[in-house]
C-alpha cells in the first residue's frame, strides 16, 4: 500500500517472520529506554511462534514498512479486548530523517479507525521524548503515568480513541496446536499473504 515518497506499508507474510523476528531483536537491543529484565523478557515473548499468531490472526497486526524497496522497519500490535495495543514502533536508524513512521502510524489509524477496535494505546518510556511527540500529533493523549510498573520502570500511557463501527471484538490469539495445524496448512498449500488482503 503506497505511503508516499517512495514509501509503502505492506501486511506481513507467513515467510517474513524470521525477518520479523531479527528486526524486533534489533529494535530490542537499540533502545536506550528498557532495562535489561525487560529486554530479555520481551524478547523471549515476541518468538516465531508468536509472531506466526500474529499473522495468521491478521497480517495487518506486524506490517512491514519499505523505503524505495527495502524493509525500513515494523509496527508491532496486539488485539486485547477491543483496544489495539501498538507495541513497537520501529524504524531502522538509516531511514528516520524520512518521515516514514510519520507516514506509516498515519496509515494504521486509517486502517483500523472504523473498524473493530474502540481506542488504540501505548506504553512510553518518559525519557523517550520524541515518541511521545510522535503519537501526541496523532491525537494521542497521556491518559496515566504508570510509576514502578513493568520490571519497575515508569511508563506514560498514551490513548487514542476509534471508532468502532464492527460488531464484536477481535478473537484472542492462539496458540498451540490449533495455531501450528493453520500454519502448517497454510505452508503445505503455499497460500502467502499479501497486501491485497487488506480489509
Amino acid at each position: 500500500m503506497e505511503i508516499g515518497g517512495g514509501r509503502t506499508i505492506r501486511a506481513a507474510t507467513l515467510d517474513d517472520v524470521a525477518l520479523l523476528r531479527s528486526l524486533i531483536v534489533e529494535a530490542i537491543d537499540a533502545s536506550p529506554y528498557y532495562n535489561d529484565a525487560f529486554k530479555a523478557a520481551e524478547k523471549a515473548r515476541l518468538s516465531e511462534a508468536f509472531l506466526r499468531a500474529l499473522i495468521i490472526a491478521d497480517p495487518w497486526y506486524v506490517p512491514l514498512i519499505m523505503h524505495r524497496g527495502e524493509v525500513a522497519g515494523f509496527i508491532l500490535q496486539l488485539p486485547d479486548c477491543g483496544v489495539l495495543w501498538a507495541v513497537w514502533i520501529y524504524i531502522n536508524p538509516r531511514f528516520r530523517e524520512t518521515a516514514i513512521a510519520l507516514a506509516a502510524i498515519g496509515f494504521l489509524i486509517r486502517h483500523w479507525d472504523q473498524g473493530r477496535f474502540h481506542k488504540v494505546s501505548c506504553l512510553v518510556s518518559p525519557a523517550n521524548e520524541r515518541s511521545r511527540a510522535v503519537m501526541m500529533h496523532f491525537g494521542f493523549t497521556q491518559t496515566a503515568l504508570l510509576k514502578n510498573h513493568l520490571f519497575g520502570q515508569d511508563y506514560l500511557l498514551l490513548e487514542r480513541p476509534f471508532n468502532k463501527t464492527e460488531e464484536g471484538y477481535a478473537p484472542p490469539l492462539q496458540f498451540g496446536r490449533i495455531t501450528a495445524l493453520r500454519y502448517g496448512l497454510r505452508r503445505l498449500l503455499g497460500r502467502r499473504f499479501s497486501s491485497s488482503e487488506e480489509r
